[in-house]
């Protein structure tokens, strides 16, 4: 068949279209990384914080799922002084998240994605 492309030349032709576009700031908005979007490493620590906290018998957090999600919201929605503070305290835990090992900060981060907006409500995790 003349004229036909391989799966190699078509990604090549492709790639390089896409690092035009991009170059010239043309790609479409979905198509470019969020530089505020939580990281998915950090994710991940986020989600183990509220592992840890769910290991407590006096909390259940069968919702997990939804408040990583809903965090990432408020991560990608907050100034670049939460979002420093977020980064801080998600990179000091390090893996495993073990629950005697919880900060302040890593316990004030997991409260966030319960409260409502415009809530005057305080939650607080204590373990």
């Amino acid at each position: 068949m003349a004229g036909s492309l391989t799966r190699r030349q078509l990604l090549a032709r492709g790639g390089g279209a896409t690092v035009a576009l991009a170059c010239l700031g043309s790609l479409p908005a979905g198509a470019a990384a969020d530089p505020a979007a939580l990281s998915s490493a950090r994710a991940t620590t986020y989600a183990a914080i509220l592992d840890a906290i769910d290991t407590h018998p006096g909390y259940e957090l069968g919702d997990r799922v939804f408040r990583v999600r809903r965090f990432a919201d408020l991560y990608r929605e907050s100034g670049d002084e939460f979002r420093a503070y977020a980064d801080d305290v998600l990179d000091a835990l390090g893996t495993p998240v073990a629950l005697d090992r919880l900060s302040a900060g890593a316990l004030d981060l997991a409260t966030l994605p319960y409260l409502e907006p415009d809530s005057t409500s305080t939650i607080v995790f204590s373990v």
